[in-house]
């Protein structure tokens, strides 16, 4: 599994009436950041994305199941528990 970054921006460049839609891919920040300067409509700034790019579906199906026992796990904490750790 590997993290990648998605530059989003308006389909119509002109009048931005479009969709938002993907306009690049990135395997870091820093890239994505730099081409979303100018990724929307008349040079307005697009907006980045995390997200991961799953290889298999062994990959998949433990991404969920990690992140079902995270969020159970952390329901459990008090807020006090939630400060001290540096969660939300």
């Amino acid at each position: 599994m590997q993290k990648i970054y998605l530059v989003w921006g308006n389909s119509d460049m002109t009048e931005g009436r479009g969709r938002d839609e993907i306009k690049h891919i990135c395997s870091n920040d820093i890239c994505a950041n730099d081409l979303a300067r100018t990724s929307s409509t008349m040079g307005t700034p697009g907006h980045v994305t995390e997200t991961y790019m799953i290889d298999s579906r062994f990959e998949l199906e433990q991404k969920i199941r990690d992140e079902f026992i995270r969020k159970e796990a952390l329901s459990k904490l008090t807020v006090e528990e939630k400060r001290v750790l540096g969660v939300k």
